[in-house]
């Protein structure tokens, strides 16, 4: 049964040639509220200027349709057309999917994204993954730099050694290991309460997606890491649905993918540092990583970290060319970071 659901509307005799509307229901787990609503409305917006209203988004904030843990299935069944995957929720279906979200692999938010996209589009061990889940990414996901922030003052590694966060898992959990970390996976919208009960000491998190949670009334200190951490995700249709499509639609749409990337990596780069300050006037203490900290965390930490990662995943089933994965990864990063030093940005470019 495909889940593409198509809805006709009575429309004058002069436009009895025109064709039926495409209605797909986009679920999302952030909240109608904070750094990604209106970002999102933007996406459901240009979707449906640039198809001439031949193509609705129907879209349920705050998992009202789907949350995170269920995103996969929800997809899969058809209770949602368009969700957000996040592959460390789901390690067994897609272990090289995860390496688009390797800790440390740009600092740099349109890098990260230019290059987790070409990944999903252009590799053919994960392309192959996504297929065999019938599934077909429309465009990118990403959280910005990961932060720890603690309910007690941290600044140093050294304060965080024992210390329990929550974390998103996948090569995160390896970083925070050499980091002296205790993590506890734990879906985002439950970070809130453990932090406020005490069940947890602290989480990594970034500001744009904590900022919709309001963790600052839980966040007393932050310590900024900022390990490169790319949330490569895709938000994904079903691989069905795509098919369903007419070409031009699927055209239009992989247009909009790439100027998504150039429009939301402008924005994230305004708008984290506008809110950084919000919580600082809330009263979080904001830290910058001691020098020592951060020769360790590039020197030792991030490349073991990987190391480790990599090994992990190719010992799982289907993940035996996480390897390969990587270094194709790498290679991408480094293209469009050649792009943003010789050229600057799409917004910005040099002179």
């Amino acid at each position: 049964m495909v889940g593409l659901t198509l809805v006709v509307f009575a429309r004058p005799a002069a436009a009895a040639e025109s064709q039926p509307i495409i209605t797909l229901k986009h679920a999302e787990a952030f909240p109608a509220a904070g750094f990604f609503y209106p970002h999102l409305l933007w996406w459901k917006d240009q979707v449906e200027r640039r198809t001439n209203g031949r193509v609705r988004v129907q879209q349920y904030f705050g998992g009202s349709l789907s949350g995170w843990p269920q995103a996969l299935p929800a997809l899969q069944t058809g209770l949602a057309d368009v969700t957000q995957v996040c592959p460390p929720y789901f390690p067994s279906e897609m272990p090289l999917s995860m390496m688009a979200e390797m800790v440390g692999v740009s600092s740099d938010l349109w890098v990260a994204q230019k290059a987790a996209t070409d990944l999903y589009n252009e590799d053919p061990y994960v392309r192959a993954e996504q297929e065999k889940l019938g599934l077909k990414p429309l465009f990118t996901h990403h959280s910005g730099l990961m932060h720890y922030g603690f309910r007690s003052k941290v600044v140093t590694f050294d304060d965080m050694k024992g210390k329990i966060v929550r974390t998103y898992g996948g090569s995160l959990f390896e970083a925070e290991k050499r980091m002296g970390l205790k993590s506890v996976f734990m879906s985002y919208a439950d970070i809130y309460e453990a932090l406020s009960r005490g069940t947890m000491d602290g989480t990594g998190f970034t500001y744009i997606v904590s900022d919709g949670f309001k963790h600052w009334e839980v966040i007393k200190s932050v310590v900024e890491v900022g390990a490169g951490y790319s949330l490569g995700t895709q938000r994904s249709t079903r691989l069905d649905v795509w098919k369903k499509l007419p070409a031009d639609v699927q055209g239009i749409l992989m247009k909009l993918q790439s100027d998504w990337i150039d429009y939301f990596s402008k924005a994230m780069y305004a708008e984290t540092a506008m809110l950084k300050k919000k919580w600082q006037d809330f009263g979080v203490v904001i830290n910058d990583m001691t020098p020592a900290d951060k020769a360790k965390l590039n020197k030792e930490i991030l490349p073991a970290a990987q190391k480790a990662f990599v090994q992990q995943v190719e010992k799982m089933p289907g993940g035996k060319n996480a390897g390969e994965v990587w270094v194709h990864y790498q290679k991408l990063r480094d293209k469009y970071q050649n792009i943003v030093d010789t050229k600057g940005y799409p917004w910005a470019p040099k002179r």
